[in-house]
């Protein structure tokens, strides 16, 4: 919730964004394959974390997935906690790690911690 946005997930595997003052779903987000754990809204940016293992960031404005976090370092097991600031999205999952990746491009920076 931003003020003027509400983001929801389902077991349908959607995102869905809502205007507060009308109550219209303004975007239906698919992408997911799972259960979302996860979302963090800022300004236009929403990050999802997903039981799929998968993160994505999405631009709420246009309803378009921007990256997905994946690759040789990506999560082996669901999402479980998410935060993003500017430049970085921290990401921790079931898997015992916790990754850092670059907002801009989506490419994996380095664990912060491996269990």
């Amino acid at each position: 919730f931003d003020g003027t946005h509400i983001v929801s997930g389902s077991l349908d595997t959607s995102i869905r964004v809502w205007d507060v003052e009308s109550g219209n779903c303004l975007h239906t987000l698919m992408g997911h394959q799972s259960l979302t754990s996860g979302m963090e809204l800022r300004d236009n940016i929403l990050v999802s974390g997903n039981a799929d293992s998968t993160v994505k960031i999405w631009d709420i404005k246009t309803g378009q997935c921007l990256q997905t976090l994946q690759g040789p370092s990506k999560h082996q097991s669901a999402v479980t906690c998410l935060q993003f600031s500017s430049k970085f999205v921290v990401t921790s999952s079931d898997d015992g790690t916790v990754k850092l990746w670059d907002l801009k491009t989506g490419e994996f920076v380095r664990n912060l911690v491996a269990l």
